[in-house]
């Protein structure tokens, strides 16, 4: 499960890094064309959808986690203060 909620921040990040680089549609594209256009506002408005998008799924996993291994919160004391 550790695994998987890694794994969901890399997939965000790989995915905007191809779309940057190779696709220029989506997320991606807003980026680059706010950007060139100096429009800090909207190229911020991206950048904090996917961030946002990212920390749920994130959040997501974490819940699967503590379903799937309940055993695994008592074992890491730091876990159980959160």
């Amino acid at each position: 499960m550790t695994g998987v909620r890694l794994g969901l921040g890399r997939a965000v990040t790989g995915m905007v890094i191809v779309e940057l680089l190779m696709v220029s549609v989506g997320f991606g594209g807003l980026i680059l064309e706010y950007r060139s256009r100096f429009e800090a506002p909207r190229l911020y408005a991206p950048i904090v959808i996917v961030l946002v998008e990212a920390l749920l799924l994130i959040a997501a996993a974490c819940w699967a986690e503590r379903k799937a291994a309940p055993w695994a919160a008592s074992q890491n004391p730091s876990k159980e203060q959160a």
